[in-house]
């Protein structure tokens, strides 16, 4: 099969807090997304294992994403090591992406984004030699390199990024899809331990962080991504219009 886009997070709701805007963006022009997770989630201080799993297939439903794997990577011990890359090259070939995200370039708050970058990084380039075998369902896969690998960046992050993506009609729905996280956000009647995601006002700092970067290019809403590519363009017609 093939989609247009494939998705990788080192946790299940890194990619809807950082690029659920740009996913349900690509989406809604017709593109087709995958979503891959490395890991469980099974270390986070909240929620378990089969919980977080629950909850990510809420939220790929709501988007619209029909095809959310999970590699089963150990969650807080994220190596990048032959298997990992042999995992991520395997759904690479298996989807045939022209773009890949991926979590932020290291350093990063959580050590498992940006063991997770570089993970992504060297499997976008390795799934294209034909000297590296996988199989999918017993079947040899053939090589595929995507032409593109975007970063999404941490909302605690300040890095310059390469480009800023317009996601104002859709930030709406962006946070209804990080709610079905619902074991890691703010729950007053939770006993569960505190963490910097549960506090009361956290919707309001992300709202806040993707005004930030929609002011940038002249928007409401804007979420950012880097690029180790230079990116070249045929076209002026999908430049965003910043005001003077």
């Amino acid at each position: 099969m093939e989609v247009d886009i494939l998705a990788f997070g080192a946790h299940p709701d890194d990619i809807e807090i950082a690029a659920g805007g740009f996913i349900l963006a690509s989406i809604h022009s017709g593109l087709k997304v995958a979503i891959v997770d490395l890991t469980e989630g099974e270390m986070g201080t909240r929620g378990s294992a089969s919980i977080r799993h629950a909850e990510a297939t809420k939220a790929a439903s709501i988007m619209g994403v029909p095809y959310r794997e999970n590699l089963h990577l150990p969650d807080s011990a994220l190596e990048n090591s032959q298997d990992a890359k042999k995992r991520v090259i395997r759904m690479i070939r298996k989807y045939k992406p022209k773009i890949l995200l991926s979590n932020g370039m290291p350093p990063s708050r959580h050590p498992d984004h940006g063991v997770a970058w570089c993970i992504v990084q060297d499997a976008s380039f390795l799934a294209g030699l034909k000297n590296i075998s996988t199989q999918e369902q017993g079947q040899e896969q053939t090589p595929h390199r995507p032409a593109y690998v975007f970063s999404y960046l941490e909302n605690t992050r300040t890095i310059a990024p390469s480009f800023i993506f317009d996601i104002t009609p859709f930030f709406e729905k962006k946070i209804e899809v990080i709610k079905s996280y619902a074991s890691q956000f703010y729950n007053p009647n939770s006993k569960e331990p505190e963490t910097m995601l549960t506090k009361p006002g956290i919707f309001n700092t992300m709202e806040s962080i993707n005004r930030f970067y929609g002011q940038a290019i002249g928007v409401k809403y804007g979420e950012p991504f880097t690029s180790k590519k230079t990116m070249g363009i045929n076209s002026l017609d999908s430049l965003v219009k910043i005001p003077i």
